[in-house]
């Protein structure tokens, strides 16, 4: 009946709130516990345990009275002290950030604030590492022109660049989506910034390089497929896959920085940070940059 259904979910309801007061308590006291230096690896295990269920948590979706156990409890502040750590391993430092953009993720115009305010995107940047840089991503894209202004405003956007030569390609790939979300909501001063680092110089040389190429050459990619496969029918599975994947994210899978100048001058010209009469004089630079840096007319075209 309509009264049991009623009944049943202020009970489950109930439930719900003390689960979340009890594990909120849980790990505010951990967080609160943990040595400022080299915790040991039960009491870092423990925290690992707890941030992850913490961000189960936040993934059913928002909840007001969640929110003001969080707030109240201060977590996001004890996540950035972690994160701001350097005395912390790198698993427990990443694991906070990964906790931070869950927050961001929950209820971005509560804890945006405290993102841009603060030290974390400084700290993401200076960790260096694949995690690290797949949050500052994944910020990005959330918070948008805000975002980029204070990456800008701390003269942070020539650590991304210098990610574009790491020696590591998964790095590699992640410096470029950065550059291309910066691109797609960057203001007139951070695209500014990114040319004056010779950003479109490196990008001729990425797109020169075996992981580049130019994406009309998709077609190759569905030709080694079919060669792969041989005369084995594809599984309903595999064509599923297939339409939702398409031609050009199969091929970037294989060459992540095919066509990148391009890609990168579609953002600016499609994006939400310039005005129109920026996005043609910087499309104009592009090309003159493009010019200078190729090593012929062909490669330039």
């Amino acid at each position: 009946s309509f009264l049991s259904r009623r009944v049943a979910e202020s009970i489950e309801s109930e439930l719900q709130a003390w689960i979340d007061r009890e594990s909120i308590e849980s790990l505010v006291i951990r967080l609160q516990l943990l040595p400022s230096e080299s915790p040991d690896s039960d009491e870092e295990a423990e925290l690992t345990h707890l941030l992850t269920q913490f961000r189960g948590r936040l993934s059913q979706g928002f909840n007001r009275e969640l929110q003001d156990l969080v707030l109240k409890a201060g977590i996001f502040s004890e996540l950035e002290t972690i994160l701001c750590n350097p005395d912390h391993s790198k698993k427990l430092r990443e694991e906070s950030a990964f906790t931070i953009e869950a927050l961001i993720r929950f209820n971005k115009n509560v804890f945006v604030g405290q993102v841009l305010m603060g030290p974390t995107i400084k700290s993401l940047i200076s960790m260096a590492s694949i995690s690290s840089l797949e949050v500052l991503c994944s910020l990005i894209k959330s918070i948008k022109s805000p975002l980029v202004d204070e990456i800008e405003s701390n003269d942070e956007i020539l650590s991304i660049i210098k990610f574009l030569s790491s020696e590591d390609l998964a790095i590699r790939v992640l410096a470029f989506d950065c550059v291309l979300e910066i691109g797609y909501f960057g203001r007139k001063e951070a695209i500014e910034a990114m040319i004056k680092e010779e950003l479109i110089q490196k990008l001729v040389g990425m797109q020169r390089s075996e992981l580049g190429g130019d994406l009309i050459e998709v077609g190759k990619c569905e030709e080694e497929e079919e060669e792969n496969r041989g005369d084995r029918e594809p599984e309903v599975g595999e064509r599923e896959q297939g339409r939702h994947r398409g031609e050009r994210e199969r091929y970037l899978e294989k060459y992540p920085f095919a066509s990148c100048v391009a890609r990168f001058a579609v953002q600016l010209e499609v994006g939400e940070g310039l005005r129109q009469r920026e996005k043609r004089a910087f499309k104009q630079e592009i090309l003159k940059k493009v010019g200078e840096a190729s090593l012929s007319d062909a490669e330039a075209a």
